[in-house]
């Protein structure tokens, strides 16, 4: 994971686009600014590689931001499946989110669990502190047109947090605004 981290982030700081302050069409089908410091990355220019992660990003079912010249980023994929969408179900995750989140990566600390609407369109959002590593990481889905899944993550150190914050929620008011369209008749 750590040498994916390492790869991904040098051929961040030597393939980016740079992003002016316009709009980022995603393969989404989200549209969200992306102006400096962001930058996306650009898979076109990622070397051949047999890793299913940089494999990912060259394909574009992930797509990656970074948050100037580090590895502080907000990812987007799409995948089946559906949210969290009712207050029952986002409770029961919540409550042993600690654990679940916990693993060989060290220790998470959930900072916020919660179900939210945005856009009159339903969001599931956690937020944890990796204690071994100290960086905080971030997921949020949003169930998408066509029964798909926009997962939103992010992971930042400590200095970034509220930089790598904002950024995901910015992708998560672009994705419900869309969804929220394309959900009216019409």
């Amino acid at each position: 994971m750590q040498f994916q981290r390492t790869v991904i982030f040098i051929a961040a700081c030597l393939c980016a686009t740079a992003a002016s302050a316009a709009d980022f069409a995603s393969k989404f089908g989200v549209q969200f600014d992306v102006s400096a410091p962001w930058h996306a990355l650009d898979p076109a220019r990622l070397p051949d590689s047999r890793d299913p992660f940089i494999e990912s990003l060259r394909n574009g079912s992930v797509e990656v931001f970074f948050y100037g010249n580090s590895g502080n980023n907000v990812n987007l994929s799409l995948s089946p499946g559906a949210p969290v969408q009712d207050k029952k179900s986002a409770d029961t995750y919540c409550r042993s989110a600690e654990k679940e989140l916990s693993g060989p990566t060290g220790k998470a600390n959930v900072q916020a669990c919660k179900l939210g609407t945005r856009n009159g369109v339903p969001y599931f959002f956690v937020e944890w502190k990796n204690l071994s590593t100290a960086h905080t990481l971030f997921h949020a889905e949003i169930a998408m047109p066509g029964g798909k899944l926009l997962l939103v993550a992010g992971e930042s150190d400590a200095a970034s947090a509220d930089a790598v914050r904002a950024m995901q929620m910015r992708v998560v008011d672009a994705a419900t605004l869309m969804a929220a369209t394309k959900a009216r008749p019409g």
